[in-house]
């Protein structure tokens, strides 16, 4: 004699629900316009946007994927209507030169001995300037000069000459 076994109503619609659930929300399952599992292909910059998830990246559907690789005009200005300016702050701070990487919580704090160093800094730089300048100045007074001493060489050889011829 075989046994009898009771199954519940809410039992089977349990088990209806989570059928349904794994085969329309699981991997089974693509978003409209999507390439097939078998015909799919990543391109290089999007395995590169899938990496900046992190480690949620495998979970990142491939229709969004290529979504963001087609569109990123319209995924920034998404992420800027949320974020706004403080974008811009996360932006900067990747993009700041290693000699200058400073933390966001740090403050710079520059000391009196730090302030007399940069005047002299400053002042030495000014004082170079000026003694290049002078410099230029005599080096343009000197060719000058020539110039002016060999045309009244030339002009003096001539009068010279010509007052030769006259005699």
């Amino acid at each position: 004699m075989g046994k009898k076994v009771k199954i519940y109503e809410s039992e089977i619609k349990r088990a209806v629900r989570r059928g349904f659930m794994e085969k329309y929300l699981m991997e089974d399952y693509e978003m409209k316009d999507t390439y097939s599992t078998a015909k799919y292909k990543q391109s290089p910059r999007e395995a590169e946007i899938e990496d900046v998830f992190g480690e949620y990246g495998e979970d990142i559907p491939r229709a969004v994927l290529r979504y963001m690789r087609k569109n990123p005009q319209k995924i920034i200005k998404r992420l800027y209507d949320v974020y706004g300016q403080q974008m811009f702050d996360y932006i900067s701070q990747k993009l700041q030169t290693p000699e200058l990487d400073i933390q966001s919580s740090e403050e710079m704090m520059i000391d009196e001995v730090d302030t007399s160093q940069i005047e002299d800094r400053t002042k030495a730089i000014e004082d170079l300037t000026k003694s290049y300048e002078d410099l230029n100045m005599q080096i343009e007074k000197s060719q000058m000069s020539e110039s002016i001493d060999k045309i009244t060489k030339k002009q003096i050889s001539s009068l010279l000459k010509s007052n030769k011829g006259k005699k």
